[in-house]
């Protein structure tokens, strides 16, 4: 793999809020927007049990588009947390109701993207950083995430 910069590095390898790390890195609070919330009938991971409910956001800051993330829930484990403000950050829902978590992050890769995901991010190449972790609960699985970043981190 590429050696990422300094800045990819530490969010790549980051176990905590994503969310909270973008808005200390550009100074700027985060806007979260939905993309999609999916019902799908069988799960694409082992983690997650079905019914699955997939969602997809980007991770803004100042209109800059600095994160493509897409998670697989358990469907009544999203209604639970997520129904009503889809669109507030994992990490901020489970910290404003005090839910102790862990995060273990089960792959980081550097590959090509979609066409669609280059689109969305403004991306100026077609390899882009990602990784995919584990947000745990009570020691049992509450989602799985894969974050992709743009190239555009790396300036910050």
């Amino acid at each position: 793999m590429e050696v990422a910069s300094p800045t990819m590095r530490i969010l790549l390898n980051h176990d905590g809020s994503m969310t909270k790390a973008l808005e200390s890195l550009t100074l700027r609070p985060i806007k979260i927007d939905l993309l999609s919330e999916t019902e799908i009938e069988n799960s694409p991971t082992p983690f997650i049990e079905s019914p699955a409910v997939l969602r997809e956001t980007l991770l803004i800051s100042g209109g800059e588009k600095l994160v493509h993330a897409v998670s697989y829930w358990n469907k009544e484990k999203y209604q639970h947390y997520l129904s009503e403000n889809p669109e507030m950050p994992i990490g901020k829902i489970l910290i404003s109701r005090r839910i102790e978590q862990f995060r273990e992050i089960v792959s980081i890769e550097k590959s090509v993207q979609s066409e669609r995901i280059i689109n969305l991010l403004d991306a100026r190449t077609n390899e882009l950083f990602s990784r995919t972790y584990v947000i745990y609960t009570d020691a049992k699985p509450l989602c799985v995430i894969t974050e992709t970043f743009s190239d555009e981190i790396s300036r910050i």
